[in-house]
């Protein structure tokens, strides 16, 4: 049989018995690396329970306004944007056992974030799955809850042996992006994958000390950011064919702004850094100037996949 001839249906529900199984590669994987740092640092039993419980409340809070903003928005859109904003909190937060107010930040987030996939998944199964075939489909999805514990608890803590537990958040950042990428379409692939390594490239350029490190993190930014026109760019001739000069002259204007603000603000923050580190050669000097547009990126591909369509607007 080929690809093409598969039924969505079953495509589908195969995307969403992955999406259960990282979700829980995730929870178990939190577990194992937070542990293992926390008995390096010393940490308390009381303390170790209250972060890795602090999931549980992000989740239970999130699960009837995933249900209600699955119904509002669609179930499609809700659960990718749950996954970006639990894989991007895994990726920035760094596992400090120390830091127990951002850690305990940090897993609400993630919980809150979590607690949108299953309702949203059921709205979604609702929508493509017939009645007939919804006991066995719905059995498949959820069934990825215990594959995901099992590699989980098999795989990850050979990782955190041979590379340390901060190497499992980066792990499951990528799970949960590879599952993004595969969820959504061409084009909303395109944007997705140009504004999220720009962000990345832009956020780490500041640790670069080496010449060619920041010119590698610059080209790296500045052609993943030229992949994305092909996902936004277009959008301008989908949704008002008629007035597509009109609406790119509206979304260039609004572009400008960043020309505008972006560069006085950047001469701003840097003079207050001079007063905090003495000089403009230390490297938390640059951070926040690369952090604001690395976040821009992200926000804005948050909001691309969200709200944006190919369907005719205008007229």
């Amino acid at each position: 049989m080929k690809l093409s001839n598969i039924p969505q249906r079953y495509v589908i529900v195969f995307l969403t018995f992955l999406s259960t199984s990282v979700c829980y590669i995730e929870r178990v994987g939190f577990s194992i690396a937070y542990t293992v740092a926390a008995d390096a640092a010393g940490i308390n039993q009381s303390s170790k329970g209250t972060i890795l419980s602090t999931f549980f409340i992000g989740y239970a809070c999130s699960q009837v306004p995933g249900g209600w903003a699955a119904q509002k928005i669609g179930g499609r859109k809700v659960l990718l944007m749950s996954f970006v904003l639990w894989s991007s909190t895994c990726f920035l937060v760094p596992l400090d056992p120390n830091r127990v107010g951002l850690l305990v930040f940090a897993r609400l987030l993630v919980g809150v974030a979590q607690g949108f996939i299953f309702p949203s998944i059921h709205t979604v199964l609702a929508q493509w799955v017939p009645p007939h075939e919804r006991s066995r489909l719905v059995s498949i999805t959820t069934s990825g809850m215990y594959l995901g514990a099992a590699l989980g608890m098999w795989l990850l803590p050979a990782l955190v042996e041979f590379r340390g537990p901060e190497s499992v958040f980066l792990a499951e950042a990528l799970a949960g992006v590879v599952w993004s990428l595969l969820w959504i379409r061409t084009r909303k692939f395109l944007n997705t994958v140009g504004f999220l390594v720009a962000s990345a490239a832009l956020m780490a350029l500041p640790q670069f000390r080496t010449s060619n490190g920041v010119i590698l993190c610059s080209s790296v930014a500045l052609g993943f950011l030229a992949l994305g026109r092909a996902g936004f760019a277009v959008n301008h001739m989908d949704i008002a064919p008629r007035y597509a000069g009109i609406v790119m002259g509206v979304s260039n204007t609004a572009g400008t702004l960043a020309g505008i603000i972006g560069v006085d603000l950047t001469g701003k923050l840097l003079e207050a850094s001079k007063l905090i580190y003495s000089d403009l050669s230390h490297p938390e000097s640059w951070r926040v100037v690369f952090f604001i547009p690395g976040l821009l990126c992200i926000f804005s591909t948050v909001v691309f996949l969200l709200f944006s369509t190919g369907e005719r607007i205008f007229d």
